[in-house]
């Protein structure tokens, strides 16, 4: 083995493994290398449409971000576009009304329409259904949730491998990013769709949806766009402009054609919906609701009232007679669950007592015999006798009167 080592060639490959493994050991596990960390800012994380706001601000817009759309309807921007970023869901009728009354003078309103309170039901006639949504009940569309097991049937139907003729990747547009989870979007004026994602949900119409006057590739599950007066309603099955999704496809570049819709370029971006009160939904939806409150309310005004009078001056404390402890003691014995038994039993031990004084013999008789002595000795029924000394105490009033009342008998016929 030393002769092999002091052989120049071996020595050479030696040195040369050894340098090998040394310069990967300090690349694995000494080597600094970068690796990205997804970041929010404090600003994006306070507002979900900064990355929209700035790059419609780049875009030569004039954007105003609100908190509330209770606040956006305080300074709509007249002949411009609007972004509602939730669905609206629990809108009062009077908001939805001026929304709508905004985009019929020339407003472009983009949103998301509700979920309809049957989702399985797709007519939207059907009671309970789209006139508690009045932005879905006026243009007679809602959400549904898609089903992944038809999806995946349909898929499986078309061949995992193959994207269908219809989504294919548009001409000049990079199709490493996509795939079945987005869809095409047919705009208006544009030679090449434009890609969004698929999202979970999806749109559905009534019979009584007004005509599109335009809409996504996919029969319109995707996008719909209605018209309204001088303006248009754009509704989305998801709304994917929030700092974590613009990026993704061709959202940013949808978000710029529909606001584009409007005349002016002066955009109002709203960040959540107003909360209604709980006395404006009562009102809203159920009017008999607030009366029955209202009479409720008074019943029990009516009936507090007396006690708001004078104070009453304190009653005499006087002495009780003594008849009235004896009175309240035995109601309290009588209604406790061992109180009857325990009066039975005390009344019975002093006729025993009594009676055995006057005739000891009497002492070692048979409660059957004792019995009917006690008939014959007092003219008495011998179950009437028995049931007074014998039997448990009753749980009727009159039953147990008449036990008390026959072992009193047999004591005041002695004391004569």
């Amino acid at each position: 083995m030393m002769r092999l080592l002091r052989h120049p060639a071996t020595s050479s490959i030696a040195a040369a493994l050894l340098i090998a493994l040394a310069y990967w050991f300090s690349q694995a596990y000494f080597e600094k290398y970068w690796e990205g960390v997804p970041y929010a800012s404090p600003a994006a994380l306070e507002n979900r449409l900064l990355a929209a706001e700035r790059y419609l601000a780049a875009g030569g817009y004039t954007v105003k971000t609100h908190d509330t759309l209770g606040a956006a309807l305080q300074q709509l921007p007249e002949g411009g576009a609007m972004l509602i970023s939730n669905r609206v869901s629990n809108l009062p009728k009077a908001q939805v009304d001026q929304l709508l009354d905004w985009v019929a003078r020339g407003g472009v309103l983009i949103t998301r329409p509700d979920f309809a309170p049957d989702s399985d039901a797709k007519d939207s006639g059907k009671e309970g259904g789209l006139e508690q949504l009045p932005l879905s009940g006026a243009f007679d569309t809602w959400l549904h949730y898609t089903d992944d097991d038809e999806r995946a049937d349909e898929e499986a139907g078309d061949g995992a491998d193959e994207l269908p003729a219809q989504n294919a990747a548009p001409a000049g547009k990079p199709a490493a990013d996509y795939g079945r989870d987005a869809v095409l979007i047919n705009f208006p004026g544009i030679a090449y769709p434009l890609l969004k994602d698929a999202g979970s949900t999806y749109l559905a119409r009534g019979p009584k949806a007004p005509q599109p006057l335009w809409q996504d590739a996919d029969d319109g599950e995707f996008l719909l766009a209605y018209a309204h007066g001088k303006g248009q309603l754009i509704l989305l099955n998801d709304l994917p402009f929030a700092n974590g999704d613009i990026r993704r496809f061709d959202h940013a570049e949808l978000l710029g054609k529909l606001v584009a819709l409007a005349p002016k370029r002066s955009v109002a971006l709203v960040l959540s919906m107003d909360q209604p009160r709980w006395y404006q939904v009562l009102i809203e939806t159920v009017p008999l609701g607030l009366i029955a409150s209202l009479i409720l309310l008074l019943v029990g005004l009516w009936v507090a009232m007396p006690r708001f009078g004078p104070l009453l001056p304190e009653p005499a404390s006087d002495r009780r007679a003594l008849l009235e402890h004896v009175e309240a003691a035995g109601r309290w014995l009588w209604q406790s669950p061992l109180g009857r038994e325990k009066l039975l039993q005390a009344v019975r031990q002093e006729t025993r007592k009594l009676l055995f004084r006057r005739w000891p013999q009497w002492q070692r008789l048979p409660d059957d015999k004792l019995h009917a002595e006690l008939a014959r000795e007092f003219k008495l029924d011998a179950a009437t006798v028995e049931q007074a000394l014998q039997w448990p105490a009753a749980r009727i009033p009159i039953d147990f009167t008449r036990q008390i009342r026959t072992l009193q008998l047999l004591r005041q016929h002695h004391d004569r």
